[in-house]
């Protein structure tokens, strides 16, 4: 059952890595330039987020920016993507360098259709391009990430001898991609469950991780599923910022481990969420008014049954306490509130009101609406009808 007073301890922590710079920069609308990043980056760690995925080394200007946040980051560990082309993976390593905690993300597509689309090549050389990079990338770096590239996509045989031989040579964590968001969620969690199975006989010591897309609308809950599955490392974003439709957004999983923190938990300093959300939305010009937790509405109740009930107990229309986000819970007025919201808005600006005078309020918002004069009434709104349409009636 559902604790919203967070009360039980889970003994099950998610390693967080954050690919916001990298593949939230890959977004169509996420463009940042590299000073805006770095505020994030810095932003990252101070949140305690584990891993950051800094950039694509090969990409035109990442290299230059992750080279920047090695001299500038020092707990978080930072992460490169990279094809298993080696020098992708001497870029990356020339840009981490002097940073000690380093690692490297190798990707190789292993579906049918993005094999033939992009690599036209047979199994087996697939096979050896595998040996042949992460024994190289093992070089460079102690923590080398490998991915089967639209894994849920990809043949059950052909991925296990993928991940096999990526193991043997010496890859220490191994992800499952939900590369284009296709997966149904109990169809995702068979596959990480699977994985993590054949993963765990190999090399226990090896890490399960999963990245999730959205273009069902699918990558918390699949990711979640990852999770009660065997993933130890989710791969998440900002406000969900990715290709396409986005990724798994980081504070949707932070969410869901306080609510159900019999579930796992996490590091992340849920308190600083909302300011990351808030910076990325503002360098990007991105945002999602009715988002989970950072969305403007997340926190807000305009219905007069809502009102009512937060107003005497939160819990009874909110399961997150919007103080550990960096939030709080709001009260907007509209045609369908109640007297109860107006008077606790009006007491909120400073006001005390009768229930009849409440009662005006509603009349004036409602009326406004009806002629289609205005949709949405802010503090200032309100104040404004309190002062000229109820309080001057008073005199």
């Amino acid at each position: 059952m559902t604790n919203p007073n967070y009360n039980s301890a889970s003994e099950r922590k998610i390693i967080i890595l954050d690919t916001t710079l990298r593949d939230g920069d890959q977004s169509a609308l996420g463009t940042m330039y590299p000073s805006e990043k770095m505020k994030v980056a810095k932003h990252l760690e101070k949140m305690g987020v584990e891993r950051i995925e800094a950039g694509f080394a090969a990409a035109k200007g990442n290299y230059e920016f992750m080279s920047g946040v090695a001299q500038t980051l020092k707990n978080s560990w930072l992460s490169g993507l990279s094809r298993c082309v080696n020098r992708d993976t001497e870029r990356t390593y020339e840009a981490y360098k002097n940073y000690q905690k380093r690692m490297i993300h190798l990707f190789l597509p292993t579906s049918e259709i993005q094999v033939s689309a992009k690599m036209k090549k047979t199994d087996d050389e697939l096979i050896k391009i595998t040996r042949s990079s992460v024994t190289y990338a093992r070089s460079f770096f102690d923590k080398v990430e490998f991915t089967a590239e639209d894994a849920v996509r990809s043949n059950w045989d052909f991925l296990k001898r993928v991940y096999f031989e990526a193991i043997n040579s010496g890859a220490t964590i191994i992800n499952v991609a939900d590369t284009v968001g296709y997966a149904e969620t109990e169809e995702f969690g068979r596959l990480v469950k699977n994985v993590a199975g054949y993963v765990k006989i190999i090399n226990p010591n090896v890490e399960i991780s999963i990245h999730c897309h959205n273009d069902l609308g699918l990558a918390v809950a699949n990711t979640i599923a990852g999770i009660k599955n065997g993933a130890q490392q989710v791969e998440v974003t900002i406000n969900g910022l990715g290709e396409r439709a986005g990724n798994c957004s980081l504070e949707q999983i932070v969410a869901f481990s306080k609510v159900h923190p019999e579930s796992f938990s996490t590091n992340v300093l849920s308190g600083e969420i909302y300011k990351a959300s808030k910076m990325v939305s503002r360098f990007t010009g991105v945002r999602n008014d009715s988002a989970p937790v950072v969305g403007k509405s997340a926190f807000a109740h305009k219905s007069g049954i809502h009102q009512h009930g937060v107003i005497n107990n939160k819990e009874s229309y909110e399961v997150l306490r919007a103080e550990d986000f960096g939030r709080k819970s709001e009260i907007v007025i509209g045609p369908h509130s109640g007297y109860h919201g107006v008077i606790a808005k009006a007491r909120e600006l400073g006001f005390e009101i009768s229930q009849e005078q409440a009662a005006l309020i509603l009349d004036v918002v409602s009326e406004k609406v009806q002629r289609e004069e205005q949709k949405r009434f802010d503090d200032e709104d309100i104040r404004k009808i309190l002062m000229e349409k109820v309080l001057a009636l008073a005199v």
